[in-house]
């Protein structure tokens, strides 16, 4: 190979293998906190692990199969996103959509957070 960098095609470089296992690790820690520990102790630890990996990434607070409700208004007051809806509800859930949208805005005014308006996300989601 004329270039040290070079790799054969199928085998990722270095770089790029280290980015994937960090994505990996980041998915893995992120569902530890969603999934298996919706606690705020556990968000805590995420973020650590974020700001040292990837400082200012952004991020959410999602889950499958959870009430991610207790994570709701921490994450707010920690200026980033939350996602709820019935689909990522836990099985069973008798709450609506529209309920489970209520709680987590009430959970995010409680907490002293307050939810984006339209023009805000469309600036976001424009890169304004």
């Amino acid at each position: 190979m004329a270039d040290s960098q070079e790799v054969p095609i199928g085998i990722p470089s270095p770089g790029k293998l280290a980015l994937a296992t960090l994505g990996a690790l980041l998915v893995a820690a992120l569902l530890l906190v969603t999934v298996v520990l919706p606690a705020e102790y556990a968000l805590e630890a995420y973020l650590r692990l974020l700001a040292e990996v990837a400082p200012g990434s952004p991020w959410m607070v999602a889950g499958l199969d959870v009430d991610i409700l207790p994570l709701a208004g921490a994450a707010a007051t920690r200026g980033d996103h939350v996602h709820v809806d019935l689909e990522d509800a836990p099985l069973g859930s008798t709450r609506s959509n529209l309920a489970w949208v209520q709680a987590a805005r009430s959970a995010i005014l409680a907490a002293g957070s307050s939810l984006a308006s339209p023009a805000e996300v469309r600036r976001a989601l424009n890169g304004n």
